[in-house]
């Protein structure tokens, strides 16, 4: 007879020895109807169609019953329904359950994508040497080189993803603005929050003269490629040449970088210029790990707290960790649990309970870390082939331009 062993038991249903060693006394007793299996000296819970039932009914029952200052079963609060879509919804507690950690990119919306505007605002103002800064002064010194590029083109085109508030883009747009060459200006983003900032910012800088096309995408997984229509894929694509920003790293934060650089791929056409800029891997950037637009902020900024907080997942119930796994190349920054949680999520006819224990780690943000050599082979390996390389003047970024892989000339 197939069995469990009790370790396995407790990886399966996230429940502690002891509670296994109780059920199998109690059986034993009569107490309880699991089957079992002994095994010499030993006994164990059978893999049976009946205990697979019962099992899950006592882990619930378990659970009702343990003490509240170890156990704290959560409801999210009213604003995350409100924030978050049914499918947002979905997502967010599938990546908890199923990978332990909050996803980076539900962070930008309302109050907190607010907070982001103004770190990015804390960082434009602090000068070279930050990530923003430095992705625009790589960008600009760029320029010469997309001018002879778009000389062959009648326009331009500059597709902003994953926007912040469009800092890192203004330099571009005005410098094909003033050209006249400027045709659209495409902003595509998860969060509205930072579709609106984008626009409110634009029309302040070119006084409303630059119109904002505004998609809400997951470029993880929705390509953005019915924005462009004619301009890539149609009658004026001989016309118009689409810049498409990748810009201040965004690429790193994602668990599988290669899945939005597909979908960006897919996106674009064969004659369409991807421009990317990242931090280089260095010691000081290895150590870096400062979001706060005060310096007198608690464990955790705004940004970094915001899905928690809707969550209703408290200060005290973690334990905060950041460091970088050089086994891994990532920067990280995590909480450790305290005690037991119990998540209950609803929306429309979905329920679930997402259990999480005690001292286990759950991730609110990370950042892949890249040799100049890994992140252009990064891009190989996705299809893009490079067209351009640049560093910043103080070598903590590189700047990579790249086109799609074309079996057309």
């Amino acid at each position: 007879m197939k069995y469990f062993k009790n370790t396995e038991l407790t990886k399966l249903y996230n429940v502690s020895e002891k509670s296994i060693r109780n059920w199998i006394e109690a059986s034993q007793k009569g107490k309880l109807k699991l089957d079992l299996y002994e095994d010499t000296d030993r006994t164990y819970i059978a893999d049976t169609l009946l205990n697979s039932i019962l099992i899950p009914k006592l882990v619930e029952e378990g659970r009702k019953y343990r003490n509240q200052r170890s156990h704290k079963y959560l409801i999210p609060h009213n604003d995350f329904y409100k924030t978050y879509t049914h499918s947002q919804i979905l997502d967010i507690c599938h990546e908890i359950e199923v990978y332990h950690e909050f996803p980076v990119k539900y962070r930008y919306f309302n109050e907190a994508g607010v907070y982001w505007d103004k770190y990015l605002d804390k960082l434009n103002k602090a000068g070279l040497g930050n990530l923003l800064t430095n992705s625009i002064q790589a960008l600009e010194f760029n320029f010469k080189y997309l001018d002879e590029i778009a000389s062959k083109y009648d326009f331009v085109n500059i597709v902003n993803i994953c926007v912040g508030n469009s800092l890192a883009a203004r330099g571009i747009l005005e410098h094909f603005s003033t050209q006249k060459k400027l045709k659209r200006f495409i902003a595509v983003d998860i969060s509205q929050t930072m579709l609106d900032i984008t626009e409110s910012r634009v029309n302040s800088w070119f006084d409303k003269k630059i119109q904002t096309e505004k998609y809400i995408r997951d470029i993880n997984s929705e390509h953005f490629r019915e924005a462009l229509s004619d301009d890539t894929f149609g009658k004026d694509a001989s016309r118009t040449l689409n810049i498409v920003l990748f810009l201040a790293g965004p690429i790193v934060n994602f668990r599988e970088p290669e899945n939005a650089l597909q979908t960006i791929r897919e996106s674009m056409g064969k004659d369409d210029l991807l421009i990317t800029t990242l931090k280089c891997d260095t010691s000081q950037s290895r150590r870096f790990f400062d979001f706060n637009v005060e310096s007198d902020t608690g464990l955790l900024n705004y940004h970094d707290k915001y899905l928690l907080d809707l969550l209703n997942i408290q200060d005290s119930y973690y334990d905060l960790e950041q460091f970088f796994d050089e086994s891994k190349m990532l920067r990280v920054i995590q909480i450790r649990l305290k005690l037991d949680l119990s998540i209950q999520f609803e929306s429309g006819n979905f329920q679930k309970t997402v259990h999480l224990k005690k001292g286990q780690a759950l991730q609110l943000w990370r950042s892949w870390h890249h040799s100049e050599k890994a992140i252009i082979d990064r891009f190989n390996k996705s299809n893009f082939t490079l067209q351009g390389f640049t560093k910043s003047t103080d070598d903590q970024l590189i700047l990579l331009i790249n086109k799609i892989k074309s079996d057309t000339a």
